[in-house]
């Protein structure tokens, strides 16, 4: 199990960037064997913009969204590796 976190939402990188690396992973190495990949952000807004940005990369359903506080998330489930991004 794998997860993505996204702790900063900066307005000059125009949306670009939400989701990306979670999506690189369920691009890249969900071809060769499957993994579950969860990408969180406190931000209910990017949740909203990884969810286009999945369509519109034709990844839909490869990614576990989750809206939640980290520390919450991370009491609930359990991770093989964790992922902190500041974009």
């Amino acid at each position: 199990f794998f997860l993505f976190f996204s702790f900063f939402n900066f307005n000059f990188f125009k949306n670009s960037l939400k989701g990306i690396l979670g999506m690189r992973w369920a691009s890249e190495i969900n071809e060769k064997e499957r993994i579950e990949i969860t990408v969180n952000d406190l931000e209910p807004k990017c949740i909203e913009l990884i969810q286009e940005n999945l369509v519109l990369n034709g990844l839909e359903g490869q990614m576990i969204l989750q809206n939640q506080d980290a520390s919450v998330l991370l009491h609930q489930q359990s991770f093989d590796y964790v992922s902190i991004s500041f974009f």
